[in-house]
């Protein structure tokens, strides 16, 4: 039996080896997989040469039939028989069943060396009371070639929690599985990877780990110092079969992060003043993380129920809303509220999950919301929605300038619905140098008139109007409108 487990049963001693609890749990003949991703078939045999799997047993005769105890139909085998492809003697060819159960080994040539591993939406993140999910797949066949096994262990009291069922098992048995996750204690990953059967594969004595696009720092050890405790403070990996590299395994190599709820985000955001015919702003910081947030600003169309991300030039008589998403510390989780600190404003909102919440409003949301999503990695997306508006007033309508009195110049527009005051702007130059511009602001938003006093006499001022407004980070306002007159 030893020929056709070498392979098989290695990478069960590995889990057993890494695990550490009651011996293998593949043992020869069993063909319970459950738990192994990608691992490939390959025929096995029992200690008498009958096949178990996809051979049959019996007497026959014809092209490929074989005889005798332990024949197999179709490949070649031992035993006694007839046919154009029946053979005798013992282990006839790379698949030929030996009377005593061996397999002929079918490394005929130099292995393909796998020199880097990738493993994509590993869960790094849970919450407290929540049951642990396994989510590390191949991101490539190619690059894992075999199969799998995930475990997560507890610093604290050596709980454990596999992707084998059937050692799982074992561990509730023994009052050691993880049920669920506790907050205040800790939890490492391990990961043992082996090529699939009757595959010339193995790995680099070197061989590269990348776990969501992050390459693991893992430190080379020995599986005798795994077991003596040697190497279980940091990340190791280590071979089971020194010289074939068959199985390799990754211990201690992730911490766990178990979650609390975050009450407060503070943010920077890269806004001020809006002012029509320029760059809507963005960007944005978050204080005290290191994940970078991203900001968007929604047009609003007024009356109807549409809206649309808008990237271009600010626009008069545009309603605009902002919203901010964060892609939250691993430790952290959504509570039923949250305050957004952004530029120094606190915005409190409530909290909901996305999904559920959008399916209540019909897809459209019209008030002050944070919605939370959980990313593949298990950390989670908050989304802060319709928290300030930005109305963008339009311009004054029928601006007028006049010299009715000798050194002064009366002004005159129509009012302008939302806005909260006027800025004018006059110099005796049309391009508006600030050396020469005197600036006077108008903070009731009512006014339609205004007097420019102490002008000099015969000389041509040019005068320009804008409506200003107010959002929570700063202001908005209208393109210039502008005039000239010559004072008496």
């Amino acid at each position: 039996m030893e020929g056709w487990t070498r392979r098989f049963a290695g990478v069960a001693i590995a889990a057993a080896l890494v695990f550490g609890a009651p011996g293998s749990v593949y043992a020869a003949g069993q063909t319970d997989l459950a738990g192994w991703a990608k691992i490939e078939s390959r025929k096995r045999f029992d200690a008498a040469g009958t096949e178990t799997g996809t051979s049959t047993e019996g007497t026959g005769t014809g092209t490929g039939a074989t005889t005798g105890a332990g024949a197999e139909t179709g490949t070649t085998t031992t035993g006694t028989g007839t046919g154009t492809n029946a053979s005798t003697g013992q282990d006839m060819g790379a698949d030929a069943a030996a009377g005593d159960g061996q397999l002929a080994d079918t490394k005929t040539s130099e292995p393909e060396v796998i020199k880097e591993i990738e493993l994509s939406c590993v869960r790094l993140c849970f919450s407290p009371g929540e049951e642990i999910a396994f989510s590390g797949v191949p991101t490539s066949e190619d690059m894992i070639k075999g199969g799998m096994v995930e475990q997560w262990t507890c610093v604290e009291d050596g709980t454990t929690i596999t992707t084998s069922a059937a050692y799982n098992k074992g561990l509730k048995e023994k009052d050691r599985l993880i049920e669920s996750v506790a907050e205040g204690k800790h939890y490492r990953y391990s990961v043992i990877l082996a090529p699939p059967y009757g595959k010339n594969i193995t790995y680099d004595e070197n061989v590269k780990l990348n776990i969501n696009g992050t390459d693991i720092e893992a430190k080379r050890t020995t599986y005798a110092k795994v077991r003596s405790g040697e190497a279980n403070d940091g990340s190791y990996y280590y071979f089971e079969d020194e010289e074939k590299r068959d199985t390799v395994s990754f211990i201690n190599i992730l911490p766990m992060s178990v979650q609390h709820k975050v009450q407060e985000i503070k943010a920077v955001a890269a806004l001020g003043d809006l002012t029509a015919g320029g760059i809507v702003p963005f960007g944005v910081s978050r204080s005290g993380s290191k994940e970078k947030p991203t900001d968007m600003w929604i047009r609003v169309k007024r009356g109807e129920d549409k809206s649309k991300a808008w990237e271009g030039d600010v626009v008069e008589g545009m309603l605009l809303r902002y919203n901010i998403t964060f892609l939250l510390d691993y430790d952290e989780m959504p509570g039923s509220s949250v305050n957004l600190v952004l530029n120094g404003t606190t915005f409190k909102l409530p909290v909901y999950e996305q999904a559920t919440y959008m399916d209540s409003v019909g897809g459209l949301v019209t008030k002050p919301v944070a919605m939370y999503m959980r990313g593949e990695n298990g950390a989670y997306v908050l989304t802060c929605a319709n928290f300030f508006d930005a109305n963008i007033p339009k311009k004054p309508a029928s601006f007028s300038v006049r010299s009715k009195k000798r050194r002064k110049l009366t002004l005159q527009w129509k009012k302008v619905s939302g806005a909260k005051g006027y800025e004018i702007q006059y110099s005796t130059s049309s391009k508006f140098p600030k050396s020469s511009t005197k600036t006077k602001k108008i903070t009731k938003g009512g006014k339609t008139g205004v007097w420019l006093k102490g002008l000099k006499r015969r000389k041509t001022y040019y005068v320009r109007i804008r409506a200003v407004g107010k959002y929570a980070l700063g202001k908005t306002s209208s393109r210039w409108i502008t005039r000239h007159a010559r004072v008496k």
